[in-house]
């Protein structure tokens, strides 16, 4: 048996397949190691590091998406432990994988060894990926499910359909609109089989395999709907920015579609890289040369709509529907005349790739547009190793429990956040919810974060990223002493 698996190991380690896979890992890895944090990892990271001690999602603390995330790093961090730099990596290998994925695809679409090299090598230079699959958000591990699932679908194994069950289910349990995926998988189905029994058995098959996947979201909602509900579907409801309802404020979405797409004020060169490959994508979908039942098309034509649904809406959602595109382009180029298009796409690709490069000092760098960046002098407070020297200043108090704004300090430390202050998004609706509500879910108010510092509970404050003035502003006040500085941030403790 050992010799068979070696056989089948030294098999599958081709060039091609290891030069993939080198390409991937020298982008991505880097890459998530380097990328200053997105401020939503906070709550992210903070909700996988309770998890991985025991504590019930939504149950026990606040949380506001699909409980993927927290499950999987969770697990993750109970076996190589909590940190920023452990959870990173793991970002980075999602997005190998789905490059891979990618890869793997357009191996057996094309037959064609230099295409698919072709397309891990836009995937590893695409900006959108780069700077929004490396961060711990729930972006990346939804293309990993979504575009699996629909790789798999598209093979025709004994298995296959009930794999992508299982894999489009997992994607619904990262992120609930990924729902949207099923329908597109039902599509293919029905143009491959026809009305058939055929059609029938797949059907049961990919309904069992959606159930198997969504046992993450039936066990959150079995141990406690309300407060999953609460957090899922009512936090959205109640949120309501700028008075414009769930889905809304059409301005800002038609702001948001003209920068994605490079027309006006352009999200940096990854919207050039987006608009390219939606054409060629477009191409595809209306060429004669390509399959006409293609399981992509319809998922990144769904995506593009779902993904400019929410208010608001940001141009990182569209990362979503990269790998989809870069298949349908890629297949629309292999059904071309190769010869003559080889110079034309060792340009395009190395124009691309200069894109990509742009892209990747914007996020380096520069943090020019980039959500809670905006600019390079507010890159410091939001690099790792910054974060990581606040965490071991916060230990060196040896103070039973803190809190802070933004609770990302807290995800390495031996210190325990306040339970209640895990999630920093709850603030943003507390006042709309009623007190016995609020004890419910685990979520305070401004006010009621003052009352905690006048009664010294907890007795640690970290005054760093977001920090909500007013607050900050009585730590002094009420006794608090300035114990550390960590660059701009402040740790005040009571002892």
């Amino acid at each position: 048996m050992l010799k068979d698996l070696l056989r089948r190991g030294a098999a599958l380690a081709t060039w091609p397949r290891l030069a993939a896979l080198a390409l991937l890992s020298a982008t991505a890895l880097p890459m998530a190691l380097q990328r200053p944090i997105d401020g939503d990892e906070g709550f992210f990271l903070m909700a996988s590091r309770l998890v991985s001690k025991g504590m019930a999602l939504y149950h026990d603390f606040f949380f506001i998406h699909g409980p993927a995330i927290p499950y999987l790093f969770g697990a993750w961090f109970r076996v190589v432990g909590p940190g920023w730099y452990a959870a990173r990596v793991l970002a980075g290998l999602i997005s190998v994988a789905i490059g891979m994925m990618v890869f793997e695809h357009l191996l057996r679409a094309t037959g064609r060894r230099g295409w698919a090299l072709f397309g891990a090598a836009l995937f590893a230079s695409t900006g959108l990926v780069l700077g929004w699959y490396s961060p711990v958000k729930s972006l990346g591990i939804s293309a990993l499910f979504a575009f699996g699932g629909m790789a798999v679908l598209a093979r025709e194994g004994r298995r296959s359909v009930l794999i992508a069950g299982v894999l489009l289910g997992l994607t619904t349990s990262a992120r609930l609109y990924m729902l949207a995926t099923v329908p597109c998988a039902l599509l293919f189905l029905l143009r491959r089989r026809g009305w058939s029994r055929a059609l029938g058995r797949e059907l049961v098959q990919l309904g069992i395999g959606l159930a198997i996947g969504a046992l993450p979201l039936i066990w959150v909602l079995l141990r406690d709907h309300q407060a999953f509900i609460f957090g899922t579907v009512e936090y959205h409801a109640l949120r309501d920015v700028r008075s414009a309802g769930v889905i809304g404020d059409w301005s800002q979405k038609r702001e948001t579609l003209l920068s994605i797409l490079g027309i006006e004020s352009p999200d940096g060169g990854g919207a050039i890289q987006f608009l390219g490959l939606v054409l060629l994508a477009l191409g595809s979908l209306f060429s004669s040369a390509t399959p006409r039942n293609s399981p992509f098309a319809p998922v990144w034509l769904t995506l593009f709509v779902v993904s400019i649904l929410p208010t608001p809406s940001y141009t990182q959602y569209f990362c979503l529907l990269v790998p989809f595109l870069i298949v349908e382009a890629v297949v629309l180029l292999a059904s071309l005349p190769t010869p003559p298009l080889r110079p034309v796409l060792a340009l395009g690709l190395a124009a691309y790739a200069a894109l990509g490069v742009a892209d990747v000092r914007r996020f380096l760098v520069t943090g020019a547009n980039v959500p809670g960046l905006w600019s390079a002098d507010r890159l410091a407070r939001w690099r790792i190793p910054q974060v990581v020297a606040v965490a071991r200043a916060i230990d060196e108090q040896n103070l039973p429990v803190g809190a802070s704004w933004w609770p990302g300090y807290f995800v390495s430390t031996r210190t325990p956040i306040h339970v209640d202050l895990a999630n920093d998004f709850g603030m943003v609706i507390a006042d709309k919810v009623t007190e016995p509500r609020r004890r419910r879910f685990h979520i305070v108010t401004h006010g009621e974060m003052g009352a905690m510092i006048d009664r010294h509970d907890p007795p640690l404050f970290v005054e760093g990223n977001w920090a909500y003035t007013p607050n900050a502003q009585l730590l002094p006040a009420r006794g608090y002493q300035l114990a550390r500085t960590v660059g701009p941030v402040r740790i005040w403790a009571v002892k």
